[in-house]
């Protein structure tokens, strides 16, 4: 009980300090952290800040990940860094059946990059390279679709198709570093898709944050995502 209450507390704590206004650079993913946070999946410091201009590292990403999808684990895996008496053990076992690309180091407090969250994302949500449906989509719309990571390349496709990760002024940065702010936005367009809210708000997507951006969507973009979303 008392371990709940504390859980409780860091939320609400959290939830206070977003309403201040003090957070109101990221007013444009308002809406994502608020789910994010009421539905435990992204919890504040022990001060109560949410850290969302932070980088996520890749064990807050695998905790993430599985607090929103109800990952499980699929087997002992073995990094020589994640030992178990690591907090972040438990979720990494669960999350690392999901990564695309895996090594002998998980590498628990290196940042993630778009590419590399992105990817995971899709695979977490119960999609596979298989799903793809429009194979040319980055070469299409973005001016830097050659950066992106060869292994990540139809993931990342089904991402934009979807509407996931929309990009911004036709460039995807998939190597920058993302934001705990950046990762509830992509997380709630595709936990929102999964249980029928509206994925895409005008009033946020003209934010200037890269991961959502102006729009630019092209009518190729259009007509797959009116597809993915069983539109006519």
């Amino acid at each position: 009980m008392k371990n709940i209450t504390k859980v409780l507390a860091v939320a609400l704590s959290g939830m206070m300090v977003w309403q201040t206004g003090a957070l109101a650079e990221y007013e444009w993913a308002r809406d994502a952290v608020t789910y994010c946070v009421s539905n435990g999946i992204l919890s504040g410091m022990e001060n109560g800040d949410l850290a969302l201009g932070n980088n996520l590292t890749r064990e807050q990403m695998a905790k993430i990940m599985v607090d929103s999808f109800g990952l499980k684990p699929s087997g002992g895996v073995a990094f020589s860094d994640v030992f178990t008496d690591r907090w972040s053990y438990m979720y990494i076992q669960a999350f690392s059946g999901y990564m695309k690309k895996k090594a002998n180091a998980f590498n628990p407090t290196e940042n993630v990059t778009r590419e590399e969250f992105v990817a995971s994302l899709v695979l977490a949500s119960g999609l596979k390279e298989g799903n793809i449906r429009n194979p040319g989509i980055l070469n299409a719309n973005f001016h830097d679709s050659a950066m992106v990571d060869k292994d990540y390349n139809k993931l990342v496709s089904i991402a934009v198709e979807r509407g996931y990760y929309l990009g911004s002024n036709q460039y995807l940065r998939p190597k920058d570093l993302l934001t705990r702010a950046e990762a509830c936005s992509l997380l709630y367009r595709v936990l929102g898709s999964k249980t029928g809210a509206v994925l895409l708000d005008l009033g946020v997507a003209q934010s200037t944050t890269p991961i959502i951006g102006v729009p630019a969507c092209s009518l190729e973009q259009a007509k797959a995502w009116a597809a993915s979303s069983g539109a006519h």
